[in-house]
């Protein structure tokens, strides 16, 4: 979709403060959802702290009571039994949180009897009694108070039972030693019921919040659900329902730890809100104490915040918006008289000039400068009208001088197809529309076939000429039972004559006879070639016998005598090929060469030098820097 200058400046301008604002809202949720969560921190794990130590209170008053109850209470087994009940009344009228109180006795074996006394509350008052049992029969519950009761100065509460007395009622008791001349004798243990424990700490003031006092061995013994009280076990219960993170709090709890956590409901962790959960420790009791707060509550106010800020924010946008759209309009009113005399120009109308007033401003110069414009691009086009037709004149020549110059080297491959005793094949491409390297081959009259192998220095049209020049040259030199050195001495002696251009070819140039394999070679200054022998080996093939032709006409070139085994083959190239070179400066170079024919040493002659053109350019991101020449000989 087009975009006017004008609703570019309005998103230029509105898009920024869009996103100033968006930063500035973002950042006030994130400070006070910070702050909402710390200031919940605090309040939570004080209140926590606060409702953990109010039961710590209650409890430590009833450990009191057993404890000064043991300590003052001149008690044996044979104490009277109305006074033993005189007592027990006493105790449970000191604090309505004592729901009954117990004294156990335990007669010496072989008897081994458990005696107790008790008084607890019910609804028509204070109930007394006496139960008398055997150690191994019933008043097992009376039994274990009195085992745990080993310190005469402490006690420890015990797991939620049923009272022994009534069997209706869950109750925790706290026993203590009764203590005659340094042994115990007894005894006494109060009981508090767990049920009315909630209703004596009294009520959490959070609005969707909840309280839940777990026990010792993970009993839930308070909650707002009443069917899990004394009835459901925190830990097995997050285990029966795949709940290991609300398991996880559950054994923080048991260990005492005080803390938060954020959590899904137990119950129906589908519908309700995630919870944060504070917990701390009822020390002396071995409990533990939490409050279960919604999140939505802890969010309630930033949420409210952030509707009053959005508000705002939507408000403050539209009048901006209403300005920018109205200043928009008058700063880009004379951008649109200068767009349409520009679409006019376009569609080749150089006759056109931006009317109406010229303001005073950038867009007044530019008007300016876009009328003088086009009164120098209509005479700058008929000037390039010339010139572009002189460039096309020039650019046809060239291609066809390099067609003149590919028709000059072999073209038909396989060049001799009633030899069967090599094969031979070569490409030549250049870096720009004519190139300076050039291939040759031919039979003379002798019988032998002379290959040549030449990269002249430079490229462009004045190494296509010079390569033209000394094709012909090497062409005429040939021939009469001349050697490759006599050859090149020939040749060099002609192109030093009228080079005036300091332009010079190197040269590799052989007679091979075709029967024997013996190949006669000169190199002035050319890259060596490769041989690769039939078991795939790649080696340098020859040397360097003289400089290189065209520059000093007294150079002297000597003749080697080299053969192919059968199978042998014999890969020329020019320097294009070694010195490919990428844009990071790196050359192919002479190792990668190796590898590359050592890796398709078997590939037939014709295919070789097509994949190892191929391979440079590739490397050279297809950008050719120099000109490509590869040959190919094979021995059959």
């Amino acid at each position: 979709m087009k975009l006017t200058i004008r609703w570019k400046l309005v998103l230029a301008i509105g898009l920024p403060l869009l996103l100033i604002y968006a930063s500035i809202l973002s950042a006030s949720l994130i400070h006070l959802r910070k702050r909402s969560f710390h200031r919940l921190e605090e309040n939570m794990s004080r209140l926590a702290s606060q409702y953990a130590a109010r039961v710590e209170a209650r409890v430590h008053a009833v450990e009191e009571i057993a404890r000064t109850a043991a300590a003052t209470t001149n008690l044996r087994p044979d104490t009277a039994e109305q006074e033993l009940h005189s007592i027990l009344q006493s105790i449970i009228d000191l604090d309505e949180m004592v729901h009954g109180v117990r004294f156990v006795f335990r007669s010496e074996p072989p008897a081994d009897q458990v005696h107790v006394h008790y008084a607890y509350r019910s609804a028509g008052g204070i109930i007394s009694g006496d139960l008398d049992a055997s150690a191994h029969g019933s008043g097992g519950q009376s039994l274990q108070l009195y085992d745990r009761a080993l310190d005469p100065e402490t006690g420890s509460w015990s797991d939620p039972h049923q009272d022994e007395a009534s069997g209706q009622t869950w109750v925790s008791s706290y026993p203590v030693a009764l203590m005659a001349q340094g042994r115990r004798v007894g005894v006494v243990a109060v009981d508090v019921s767990i049920l009315e424990l909630r209703r004596h700490i009294g009520e959490i003031d959070i609005e969707g919040g909840d309280f839940m006092i777990l026990g010792r061995d993970g009993t839930i013994l308070s909650h707002p659900v009443k069917e899990l009280v004394l009835q459901e076990n925190l830990i097995d219960l997050a285990q029966q329902r795949n709940r290991p993170d609300v398991a996880d709090v559950g054994r923080r709890m048991i260990r005492g730890e005080k803390g938060m956590v954020r959590i899904a409901s137990l119950l129906k962790p589908e519908e309700l809100p995630l919870f944060w959960v504070f917990y701390a420790p009822i020390r002396s009791a071995g409990w533990s104490f939490s409050i279960g707060v919604p999140e939505t509550e802890i969010l309630a106010f930033s949420n409210s915040q952030m509707k009053i800020a959005v508000t705002f924010m939507a408000g403050g946008l539209v009048l901006i918006l209403a300005a920018l759209l109205f200043v928009s309009g008058r700063i880009t009113r004379p951008l649109l008289r200068l767009a349409t005399a520009v679409g006019q120009v376009s569609k080749g109308d150089l006759e056109v000039q931006v009317p109406g007033k010229v303001p005073q401003d950038e867009v007044g110069d530019l008007t300016l400068a876009f009328n003088k414009m086009v009164t120098d691009l209509k005479e700058h086009t008929e000037a390039l009208k010339h010139e572009t037709a002189a460039r096309e004149a020039v650019e046809s020549e060239l291609r066809v001088a390099r067609k003149i110059q590919t028709s000059l080297l072999p073209q038909t491959f396989p060049p001799f197809p009633e030899h069967k005793e090599f094969d031979l094949h070569a490409i030549n491409l250049s870096a720009r529309q004519v190139a300076g390297d050039f291939f040759d081959f031919f039979f003379t009259p002798e019988g032998s076939l002379i290959i040549i192998m030449a990269d002249v220095a430079g490229k462009g049209v004045p190494a296509a000429l010079f390569m033209a020049v000394s094709r012909t040259i090497f062409r005429n030199a040939c021939g009469g039972g001349r050697t490759p050195a006599e050859i090149l001495s020939i040749a060099n002696q002609t192109l030093c004559k009228d080079n005036l251009g300091s332009l010079y070819v190197t040269l590799f140039l052989s007679s091979y006879e075709i029967k024997t394999g013996k190949l006669r070679y000169a190199n002035a200054g050319h890259p060596l070639p490769y041989r690769i022998s039939s078991d795939g080996i790649v080696s340098p093939f020859g040397e360097v016998t003289g400089t290189v032709v065209g520059i000093m006409k007294e150079a002297r070139y000597q003749d080697r005598l080299e053969s192919l085994a059968p199978g042998e083959k014999l890969i020329l190239f020019t320097d294009g090929i070694p010195e490919a070179v990428t844009t990071d400066d790196e050359f192919y170079g002479d190792e990668r060469l190796v590898a590359f024919l050592e890796r398709h040493a078997s590939e037939p002659v014709d295919r070789l030098c097509q994949m190892l053109a191929d391979e440079t350019d590739a490397f050279q991101g297809m950008e050719r820097k120099d000109d490509t020449t590869v040959m190919a000989l094979k021995r059959n």
